[in-house]
């Protein structure tokens, strides 16, 4: 099967096929502990930072202390801040991917906030073989929202066609591509707002994630009124 890769990039926001935002503004909150490596995975597009550079380079604003940072993609590239930006960090960013990233500091943490649109919708392209996915929505939800996702023009599920996948806490769940009779047991896996995650398929697939297929958390309710004081006689 030949392999080829799509990436959902600023450039996309109009191509409804691949990508639809929100109305109105968010923000999207990262921190940054120590000097290890953080795997993480951006939820709002900013109209303004949407290259390694532009989106990263709000570490230095935000954090004048920061030394330097090294980020990876999926293909491993290095992208490099040490006083000044390697030459191919005008890359745009890859919304359906996730990113690791390594912050060099005096002082922790360190906190990049970006600003930008929430996402309803993203087709999420996977090739063959071993890939770096985002997570691209605000909440979190257990796997099973994910897993029995059916692949565009594949009446198997995405857990058919999965080896493994693995979190950024460590937690790897193995799938059917693994193990014929492997099932997901509920409340084993989750996806999180925020982190990247490694796999493995058997096989391309294009994901739809719809933001309103997925359960979401409850509003929080209003808190009630203070009762007024009786007024003196």
């Amino acid at each position: 099967i030949p392999i080829s890769i799509s990436y959902v990039t600023y450039d996309d926001r109009d191509n409804s096929s691949l990508i639809e935002l929100t109305d109105q503004n968010t923000t999207q909150e990262f921190t940054f502990t120590n000097n290890g490596w953080k795997f993480i995975s951006f939820n709002v597009i900013s109209n303004v930072e949407y290259t390694i550079q532009d989106v990263f380079g709000l570490i230095l604003t935000q954090n004048p202390t920061v030394t330097s940072i090294l980020i990876l993609d999926q293909a491993y590239t290095r992208y490099i801040y040490d006083g000044s930006w390697s030459s191919n960090s005008s890359q745009n960013i890859y919304y359906d991917n996730g990113y690791y990233v390594k912050v060099i500091c005096e002082t922790y943490p360190v906190t990049l906030t970006v600003t930008g649109k929430g996402i309803t919708f993203m087709n999420i392209n996977l090739t063959l073989g071993w890939n770096f996915m985002g997570w691209p929505f605000q909440f979190g939800c257990d796997a099973s929202s994910v897993f029995f996702i059916n692949p565009q023009g594949s009446s198997d599920t995405f857990f058919d066609k999965l080896y493994l996948i693995a979190d950024p806490k460590g937690t790897i769940k193995e799938g059917v591509a693994t193990e014929s009779d492997n099932i997901y047991i509920e409340d084993t896996f989750k996806f999180e707002p925020g982190f990247g995650y490694v796999l493995r398929i058997n096989n391309n697939v294009d994901l739809h994630f719809i933001k309103s297929d997925f359960p979401q958390p409850e509003p929080e309710p209003e808190s009630e009124p203070e009762p007024e004081s009786e007024p003196e006689p």
